[in-house]
């Protein structure tokens, strides 16, 4: 047996003398992620809690850098989505997205989701008729857009005949 398979003996021996002597199968053990469900405010919230300190670092291509923590970014996602709930934004509702890959998107991809609303990133290179056509199709109650591709999202505006 050569050094990794001893090493990976000793971490299995050590892992079993963590296991519970006996266990009910009909509770959830104590070291299982069953405590609660996986979803993503849960997560969220346990890395603002857990990493809540750590910095965030948004550097944009033009415009100055943006510092901010985990726990600001998950207090922002909290103000963005009771913003969406107050447009009328609900659980089910689609929320399409134009922006390039920024830190307010990041918070969208949080908030928009942990309201029980489904976040739909569009592609900002496709052609507009196409852009058009997957919003529509979609159903999508809401645009949310940067402020750079607002040339974009005026050419996804119905013009009369």
């Amino acid at each position: 047996m050569d050094s990794m398979e001893r090493r990976q003996m000793e971490l299995i021996k050590m892992a079993l003398r963590l296991l519970p002597k006996e266990t009910d199968k009909n509770k959830t053990l104590s070291y299982s992620m069953e405590k609660y469900q996986l979803t993503l405010n849960n997560l969220w919230k346990y890395i603002k809690e857990i990493f809540g300190d750590v910095e965030v670092a948004h550097l944009p291509p033009h415009g100055n850098n943006i510092r901010s923590t985990y726990a600001k970014e998950y207090e922002k996602t909290l103000r963005l989505a009771d913003g969406l709930r107050q447009m009328g934004v609900g659980p089910g509702d689609k929320v399409a997205t134009l922006d390039w890959n920024t830190i307010w998107h990041f918070d969208l991809y949080w908030a928009v989701p942990g309201m029980g609303a489904v976040l739909h990133p569009l592609n900002v290179r496709l052609a507009p008729e196409d852009i058009a056509y997957i919003i529509n199709h979609a159903g999508d109650k809401a645009l949310i857009y940067h402020r750079d591709l607002a040339p974009l999202v005026e050419k996804l505006k119905p013009h009369p005949s």
